[in-house]
């Protein structure tokens, strides 16, 4: 049976992350938050039914916060004061929520209702229109027939109220940068694993795999675009990188050595710009990789998960 603590499942932080971006968010956040008046707080108390992505918003900042409040609305704003804005202030996402899937859980209502109403990123935006509206709920929390044309646009509150604007923000924020902390360990595990991979699969210049790579006169169409992605990468002068004669005598145990020492944050963009041209002029598919070697394959895993890290690192 599922509950409601773990209903949202394994959710993938590479759709979220957005480090740059989330210090950004969160910086622009913390004003909001800083400037908050009694006048502000009256007008978010004021506000009579939010909208349903509201009101997820509102749930998720508590759970963060740590407060327990009832699902009703009535509840849930008493708990909003200059006092909680002072504590998200002072919050460090990239401490506090370290731990991708329990910030996950903890924001579970914000996820749930972004399946129905799309990302918070788009009901934010003071000119954001949602295609979904919302029909005025009666005191029990059914739709009111006699109010079903009175309908509001999802994020209303959010764009509408300064306290909705503030943590409208601090959410997404938060969600942003604990998000880029998980899909950057997430794929310095895949680097480690795929530098592994071509230890295991170049031992040596005597290796069959450098051996099967170098016995080709004429290359298979995606060994000739994954070796030349290498290349670039390294450095090669493009006219080696263009010449297979030469890309047949680059190909060595050294080239790939070099690559699993290669660090991405030295790694200019000119270069990345290069191997990620090589690499994608056409069509790959892993699926085809596998068909044309192991060696090609190493390689080729290799080269996208660091071209990968390396636009998340430099982002």
């Amino acid at each position: 049976m599922t509950t409601e603590k773990d209903d949202v499942g394994y959710i993938d932080p590479e759709p979220y992350a957005d480090g740059k971006g989330g210090m950004m968010m969160f910086k622009s956040a913390l004003t909001l938050l800083d400037s908050l008046s009694n006048e502000d707080f009256n007008n978010f108390m004021n506000v009579q039914r939010p909208d349903d992505a509201s009101l997820a918003v509102v749930k998720a900042v508590l759970a963060a916060a740590g407060e327990i409040a009832e699902n009703d609305w009535e509840s849930l704003k008493g708990h909003f004061s200059k006092t909680l804005a002072a504590r998200l202030a002072a919050m460090n996402p990239e401490d506090a929520w370290a731990e991708w899937q329990q910030l996950c859980s903890t924001l579970r209502p914000l996820f749930r209702i972004e399946g129905e109403v799309g990302k918070l990123d788009g009901l934010l935006e003071d000119d954001a229109r949602s295609t979904l509206v919302t029909p005025e709920r009666d005191e029990n929390g059914g739709f009111n027939p006699s109010a079903m044309a009175h309908t509001r646009e999802e994020g209303e509150m959010l764009r509408k109220t300064e306290v909705g604007r503030a943590i409208g923000r601090w959410a997404n924020a938060v969600r942003k940068i604990s998000a880029a902390a998980a899909f950057k360990k997430q794929m310095e595990e895949r680097l480690a694993r795929a530098n592994a991979a071509l230890m295991r699969t170049f031992q040596g210049d005597g290796s069959n795999a450098l051996q099967e790579l170098r016995s080709y006169r004429v290359p298979p169409r995606i060994t000739f675009m994954v070796l030349q992605a290498v290349l670039a990468l390294q450095g090669t002068d493009e006219a080696d990188v263009v010449n297979w004669g030469r890309m047949r005598m680059l190909a060595n145990y050294k080239m790939v050595k070099r690559l699993t020492e290669i660090k991405a944050k030295d790694v200019p963009f000119k270069l990345l710009k290069a191997a990620r041209h090589h690499l994608h002029s056409q069509d790959i598919y892993e699926d085809d990789v596998k068909k044309e070697s192991t060696a090609t394959l190493a390689l080729y895993r290799w080269t996208t998960n660091f071209i990968k890290y390396w636009e998340l690192i430099n982002s």
